[in-house]
């Protein structure tokens, strides 16, 4: 059922609705300053009757999290309280609204949080595109500070906190809560193994709580209202999933946005009431929580005869009617996830929707686990050949294959959010990809829906980039002409990669510091010390070593290198055989008599050089290295000689004799000798 509320989303609409004086006058940081005079357990009892679900996707209660924490704390283990706004979920946009036009919300929630798991220190980690976000929260936090309300006694009382604002380098699988960690703490973003779980060795490896941002700005509201009153207000009160939420729509709808509401609304009344219907045609089919949860048709409906499933009230109707809830949208086999619903048009193609989700998994994987790793990067290849119309039936059921053993084998839930919308949209979308498998679909007209999702890079161009032309700046020249004008140059600092995101300009990885940083946290090899394969559909720069060089580069290398093995050694001069870098020239080592004796020799004359150069280099640096390393061995044991031979000998003894060493003194003569 519908409910309009504006409990977070009140100042929204207002001017400097996000400083401290708009959110006081509606009563801010009361409800922090009552937490910090409460019993711990009196504070906790009232969060588990808010029935606050996770607002980040699992949908775990806030109020039992808070309970795993070990108490009381100990001095030598801190606790701390980490903030989720990754929010690298494509389709989800709801935490950073609350970030930008209400971030006191989340400085109290803070506040509340870390006196109920005994914590005097949060961090919020924000991706680091959300610029605005993290200006408005540092800002809160100046705020919140300079008015006594953060410190070392807030509100007067001795229970200092403090609130810190992370930047993450805006990796997809941060969002998982020890990546998040392992990211937090400087290290790569890799999911790590539980146990232990946050709770037990978290932050630093510290007792840790992990909660959404949604989640903790939903607290001072609860608390407010008080924990029954406010789970009251949900529709799905009896299944303890309670209280109000932010739902976000977008795709294709009239109304894209962010809207505040009970728990309990229906996708249906999301779509039509708060989307304003579906634009460009009717509904295909709705992404109900984020990329990750598998995605509903609306001609699916709901089978629960039994009396005791939770679905029964709502048997043979739309799974469109279902309300909203984690439980609920677990039993219709998927998932609530971040409650952001993505819209899809008949006029859009699944197939390619498919694709480019999968195309995004692949790209964000951190690699660590196998499966996932391996996994990804199959089902990508395969769509891709299913795209181009170069798939075969069989590899429609690998697909399937290949999605159902990433399930469960991996060390975090990226995996299962690979795996589980890559079997929704093969089950539900099966005929749609047989159709570009079959002879008679392998032609599909797939330019008028090019504008919902494009293709990674145009079919047309696909063979090019396989087999590749005779002359590889024919090809360069092509795909400079095939991209967009522009009035300035480009950057010599970025790279091309149409396979990836659509011809979109990134930062290289090989010159940006920043890009760098970016790519060694999402778990990638860095660009430099990647394969090429040939045919890549990119071949304007080519990563040899580490550093690329143009297509023309390259072939005036190839051209020289014919020339000179077509020229006899004698009248080559200085060619790029006969001299090195700096000036000297290299021994002859192989003579080439002829064009003919050039090719034959060809392999002989790798070798001979590859044996020079060794010479050389064992000539030039390891000889030298071995030499010093000598000279500097005889001087360390002169040198103990020296201060052994200044050691005084005992008083009173003899001289040493010829064959006695100065080191040790004559033993005593026994008596009787």
């Amino acid at each position: 059922m519908l409910v309009r509320t504006n409990y977070l989303s009140k100042r929204y609409t207002e001017t400097d609705g996000w400083k401290l004086g708009p959110y006081e006058r509606d009563g801010g940081y009361k409800q922090a300053k009552r937490a910090l005079g409460m019993k711990r357990d009196d504070l906790l009892t009232e969060m588990r009757a808010a029935n606050i679900r996770g607002r980040g996707g699992a949908g775990f209660p806030m109020g039992v999290k808070w309970g795993f924490m070990p108490w009381p704390p100990k001095p030598e283990k801190p606790h701390y309280l980490v903030i989720n706004a990754d929010e690298g979920e494509p389709g989800t946009f709801k935490d950073r609204t609350i970030m930008e036009l209400n971030p006191h919300a989340v400085v109290e929630g803070c506040i509340i949080g870390c006196f109920g798991i005994g914590a005097h220190a949060a961090y919020i980690y924000v991706r680091d595109e959300l610029h605005l976000s993290k200006a408005r929260l540092w800002g809160a936090i100046k705020e919140a500070r300079a008015k006594g309300y953060l410190g070392d006694k807030p509100f007067g009382l001795d229970y200092p906190v403090e609130v810190y604002v992370h930047t993450g380098a805006g990796a997809y699988i941060c969002g998982e809560e020890t990546s998040l960690l392992n990211s937090l703490e400087g290290r790569r973003g890799e999911p790590r193994l539980k146990p232990p779980f946050p709770a037990q060795a978290g932050a630093f490896g510290m007792p840790t709580t992990v909660n959404n941002l949604e989640t903790i700005a939903t607290v001072p509201l609860a608390l407010k209202l008080g924990g029954e009153a406010f789970s009251k207000l949900s529709d799905l009160h009896h299944l303890k999933d309670g209280g109000v939420r932010l739902f976000g729509v977008s795709g294709h709808v009239k109304t894209p946005g962010v809207f505040e509401a009970a728990v309990g609304l229906t996708l249906r009344e999301l779509v039509y009431d708060l989307g304003g219907g579906v634009e460009h045609g009717e509904l295909l089919g709705v992404i109900p929580g984020g990329s990750s949860c598998p995605i509903l048709r609306p001609e699916e409906t709901v089978n629960a005869p039994d009396a005791k499933h939770v679905l029964h009230p709502w048997h043979g109707k739309s799974v469109l009617d279902v309300p909203m809830g984690v439980d609920t949208y677990r039993a219709l086999g998927t998932m609530l996830g971040t409650c952001c619903a993505i819209v899809l048009s008949d006029k859009a193609d699944p197939v390619l929707a498919f694709h480019n989700l999968m195309r995004f998994y692949r790209h964000e994987s951190c690699g660590q686990c196998t499966p996932c790793r391996e996994g990804s990067a199959w089902l990508n290849r395969i769509l891709t050949r299913v795209v181009d119309g170069k798939a075969e039936m069989e590899e429609l059921d690998r697909l399937h294959e290949i999605a159902n053993n990433i399930m469960g084998n991996t060390i975090c839930a990226f995996g299962e959010g690979t795996a589980m919308p890559a079997m929704g949209f093969i089950k539900k979308f099966r005929k749609e990809l047989e159709a570009f498998v079959r002879p008679e679909g392998q032609g599909v007209d797939r330019d008028a829906r090019a504008r919902y999702f494009p293709p990674s890079r145009p079919a047309a161009r696909l063979a090019t980039a396989r087999s590749g032309p005779a002359d590889p700046r024919q090809e360069h020249h092509e795909m400079a002409a095939s991209r967009p004008s522009s009035s300035q140059p480009a950057r010599s600092s970025c790279w091309r990669r149409p396979g990836l995101h659509g011809g979109r300009q990134e930062p290289d990885p090989r010159r940006d510091g920043p890009a760098r940083h970016h790519r060694r946290h999402r778990g990638h090899v860095p660009a430099a010390r990647r394969r090429v394969p040939r045919g890549d559909p990119d071949p304007g720069l080519r990563r040899r070593g580490g550093g690329a060089l143009p297509v023309r580069h390259h072939a005036a290398r190839a051209e020289r290198r014919d020339r000179d093995a077509r020229t006899p050694r004698g009248a080559r001069g200085s060619s790029a055989l006969g001299h090195r870098p700096g000036g000297r020239r290299r021994p002859a080592t192989v003579g080439l008599a002829s064009a003919a004796s050039a090719l034959q020799d060809a392999e002989p004359l790798r070798r001979a050089r590859s044996r020079s150069v060794g010479r050389e280099l064992f000539t030039e640096q390891v000889v030298p290295f071995q030499l010093s390393g000598a000279l500097l061995l005889v001087a360390v044991v002169g040198a103990m000689a020296v201060a052994r031979g200044k050691q005084a000998d005992p008083p009173g003894a003899p001289p040493p004799g010829p064959c006695q060493s100065r080191r040790r003194s004559p033993s005593p003569p026994k008596e009787g000798s």
